[in-house]
């Protein structure tokens, strides 16, 4: 079996505080092939940003790596000092983050933003890095894009600007794409043609990106497998069509029951009672114990660990076959 393109190995994140050290992201482990889109998926607050951003060191200055490992093509990216860490950011590596209205600087034209790792990691001129511009402006679908270039973010729209993070990010060719809530901001119609150019992008360069969202529409379309995060924790992996027919854990079930129908005149989509913990007073054993309807005593001794219970399915759920016949009896009702 070919190694993973990346691969987090029961990664700590801590932030330090005040009050002392907080453990926001718990022992994750997660992978993802080249060529593959792996969509990450959860509540705010669940840590699938805080996983992403320290790919890269970017979690912030009180952030720090407590355990664990992240290793991309053979290397520990943790094991990194700054100046070497630089060397993948843009390069092998390429991040777009969640809000395009703040992440273009607003002094810098269109055109010098994306010149700017051409020329420090492609080694171009200013003149074959800007000929460079336009051409991923196009590939982008950008309108005009020898006009573009020459502006600011700010005369550009909500769509446009991501078009421009996009192309940014696709400027060296890297192997993986982590593409923070990209649509976030965005109408309906800009964020259909924005994911189907990320997808044809994707299929195209033949490069693995790994999507946070919270938008199960958008799993279903774009995914092949999901990792679905609760509390700091990944509670379930598996192929995005078993998330959807199959789901093993009761978080997932809950995000599967947020979906509404488009055949249904239901007029109130199901709620999950109570809230995330917090990091500083994480409960014994599962963490969503006091949200979940299956939980049972030994659900507060235990921290489960994640059980297999399909091709490429794992579930951190000591019930899982039973939620998962649970779930098909229902839909079998419906």
């Amino acid at each position: 079996m070919n190694r993973p393109l990346l691969s987090i190995e029961d990664l700590r994140v801590t932030f330090d505080t005040n009050e002392g050290g907080l453990t926001v992201v718990d022992g994750v482990s997660l992978s993802v092939n080249a060529g593959e889109i792996l969509a990450v998926v959860g509540e705010s607050g669940c840590g699938k940003s805080v996983t992403a951003l320290s790919v890269l060191q970017l979690a912030g200055t009180n952030s720090r790596v407590s355990g664990g490992s992240i290793n991309f093509e053979g290397v520990d990216l943790t094991k990194l000092p700054a100046d070497q860490i630089r060397q993948y950011r843009g390069k092998k590596i390429s991040y777009i983050f969640q809000e395009p209205m703040t992440s273009l600087n607003p002094v810098l034209t269109i055109g010098e933003q994306i010149m700017e790792p051409l020329m420090l990691h492609e080694g171009l001129s200013r003149k074959a890095a800007l000929k460079e511009a336009v051409r991923l402006l196009e590939m982008v679908n950008m309108p005009s894009p020898d006009v573009r270039v020459r502006e600011y973010p700010h005369q550009l729209s909500g769509g446009m600007r991501q078009r421009v993070m996009i192309a940014i990010a696709l400027s060296c060719k890297p192997a993986l794409l982590i593409a923070d809530e990209p649509t976030t901001a965005l109408d309906v119609t800009v964020q259909a043609q924005i994911l189907d150019l990320m997808e044809n992008l994707q299929k195209e360069l033949q490069m693995a990106i790994i999507l946070i969202t919270h938008d199960m529409g958008v799993v279903a379309e774009f995914a092949h497998r999901v990792a679905v995060m609760y509390a700091g924790k990944v509670v379930e992996v598996a192929p995005a069509d078993a998330i959807f027919s199959q789901p093993g854990h009761p978080y997932t079930q809950a995000l599967m029951r947020s979906i509404p129908a488009m055949d249904s005149d239901v007029e109130r989509l199901p709620t999950l009672a109570g809230t995330v913990p917090s990091p500083a007073a994480m409960p014994a054993g599962c963490r969503f114990f006091d949200r979940c309807d299956f939980g049972i005593a030994e659900c507060q001794k235990t921290d489960p660990p994640m059980f297999g219970t399909g091709h490429e399915h794992t579930v951190a759920c000591i019930r899982a076959e039973h939620v998962q016949c649970h779930f098909q009896r229902t839909q079998e009702k419906a």
